[in-house]
């Protein structure tokens, strides 16, 4: 008698494909979502040199995009060995990060913008906790 699809266990199984589907589970269930603890938006103009890091690790880089980016006041105080600040930069008139994940301590940004095209472009800038971060959407970050 031929065996449920949704009976279907390791036995029925070879190992190998077993042991994959196991891995695939796994790897799925580390991601978790990252809250940022703190968010800011601005504009620069489209001749100015865009922003292509996705993640500001320095003081230094986070003042030199604060400033590109025209964003009001001065900018916040980071424990930048604690934090880092996500970038998206977008030519729309609303740029924002939908969903940050950590997956294998890599974070992954999801970003939304509306669909216009000013004659500017937004920032959205995202601080998050730095625990456990190597890299940004694949991209290797330095020590702090």
């Amino acid at each position: 008698m031929p065996m449920p699809a949704s009976a279907l266990t390791c036995r029925s199984v070879s190992r190998a494909v077993c042991a994959a589907l196991l891995l695939v589970a796994a790897a799925g269930a580390s991601a978790r979502d990252l809250v940022p603890i703190q968010t800011f938006r601005g504009t620069m103009p489209l001749d100015a040199p865009p922003l292509l890091q996705p993640a500001l690790t320095t003081a230094a880089e986070f003042a030199h995009a604060w400033n590109a980016c025209k964003v009001p006041g001065a900018p916040p105080k980071l424990d930048f060995k604690q934090r880092i600040v996500l970038v998206a930069v977008q030519q729309s008139s609303k740029v924002s990060f939908q969903r940050i994940t950590l997956d294998v301590n890599n974070v992954k940004t999801n970003v939304v913008v509306a669909p216009d095209m000013p004659g500017y472009r937004t920032c959205a800038f995202a601080v998050i906790d730095r625990k456990h971060v190597q890299s940004v959407n694949g991209l290797k970050l330095p020590k702090p």
